[in-house]
């Protein structure tokens, strides 16, 4: 995992506190904190070694032990970055992660969440009066999520309709393992009948939740799927541009397709490149395009209109502007000049009963 997304560097912590914290449910319970901290060392002193070797390796090739943004984004990001955390509507979009696009008016949804997290809260309430709150795994549990928002301090933020929650994907597992763990672990306090009972409570409000999350992940997917394929469509007719030019001929392509509900796309041109180079194409077609995107983000609103006038006299260029139809799923010929009418109708200041009065501005 470290090698696709570093922020799987908790994961010796989380092995040492699976150990501290007598967690497996296989190693023998240890008394003294001492003897935990061996335990705790012991299940992870392997991983310990490897993430050494991974920092020795990325000191030498990146000169670096810590990633994220640099420059002027990075600076960005750490000023702004407690402010961000302290958005009561991440919170509340990490609890209820529907996106607006794609789930505005649909109060059902959050109506059954509610009351599942309802439900689920005045059971884990019961269980700290009553005395049977699994201490050990909570601890654990907030060791593990601490391990996961570290490396995400300056990334932390969820938009509407979701922008950023990629980056709280490893706290999605802590999340997910949460209220299952804390509500259906043993609490020998409680007499067996009365256990019974809130363990068959405790799983109906999670599959309740279960079944509210697995449709509102179905829905949520099924835009990127859509994004996707048109995405593909994309490259399919610049393809096609390009086969009915000649190869010295470049094109402009205006109206590229950023996102489709919180869905990215095709961001921007330094997108369109590996789009349309190898491996994703068979050739590398893309300096025949330009697109007259921002260079990172940015609105696409505006262009410079000074050089798509050069563009458009350079021989080298289509004298033609093709405009991306997300309904046909193609590139549309617009004409670079709109008819002019032949004649102007004349402004009429005589209204009924306003003859002979003079026109007022």
């Amino acid at each position: 995992a470290i090698t696709v997304k570093e922020m799987a560097i908790g994961l010796p912590v989380v092995l040492f506190g699976v150990g501290f914290f007598n967690v497996d449910g296989y190693s023998p319970a240890a008394s003294s904190f001492i003897a935990r901290l061996k335990q705790g060392f012991a299940l992870s002193r392997s991983i310990w070694f490897s993430t050494a070797i991974y920092f020795l390796i990325r000191y030498i090739t990146l000169g670096t032990l810590l990633g994220g943004y640099t420059g002027s984004i990075g600076a960005t990001q750490g000023d702004n970055a407690l402010v961000r955390w302290l958005d009561q509507d991440s919170l509340h979009r990490l609890l209820f992660p529907f996106a607006n696009d794609v789930f505005s008016g649909n109060n059902s949804a959050v109506q059954w969440l509610s009351c599942s997290y309802i439900v689920c809260g005045a059971l884990l309430v019961l269980r700290v009066l009553s005395g049977g709150m699994p201490w050990r795994l909570l601890a654990f549990l907030g060791l593990w999520a601490a391990t996961t928002l570290a490396p995400i301090y300056k990334l932390w933020g969820i938009g509407y309709n979701l922008e950023g929650a990629r980056f709280c994907f490893f706290f999605s597992l802590v999340l997910s393992a949460a209220l299952p763990l804390l509500l259906l672990a043993p609490a020998s306090k409680l007499p067996g009948r009365l256990q019974q009972r809130i363990d068959a409570l405790s799983v109906a409000a999670l599959l309740v939740a279960t079944f509210v999350l697995a449709k509102t992940a179905y829905a949520t997917n099924l835009v990127w799927v859509h994004a996707g394929k048109e995405v593909r469509a994309v490259a399919a007719d610049a393809r096609r541009l390009a086969a009915e030019h000649g190869e010295a001929k470049r094109m402009i392509l205006l109206g590229l397709p950023k996102e489709h509900c919180g869905a990215h796309m095709i961001l921007n041109g330094d997108t369109l490149k590996m789009l349309l180079g190898r491996p994703l194409s068979a050739g590398e077609i893309w300096p025949r395009f330009l697109t007259f995107d921002p260079l990172l983000f940015g609105s696409d609103q505006y262009i410079n209109a000074a050089r798509l006038r050069q563009e458009l006299a350079n021989d080298a260029v289509v004298p033609a502007v093709f405009v991306w139809s997300s309904r046909e799923k193609r590139f549309a010929q617009v004409p670079l000049s709109m008819p002019v009418a032949a004649e102007t109708p004349a402004l009429n200041f005589n209204f009924p009963g306003s003859e002979g009065a003079s026109p007022s501005v």
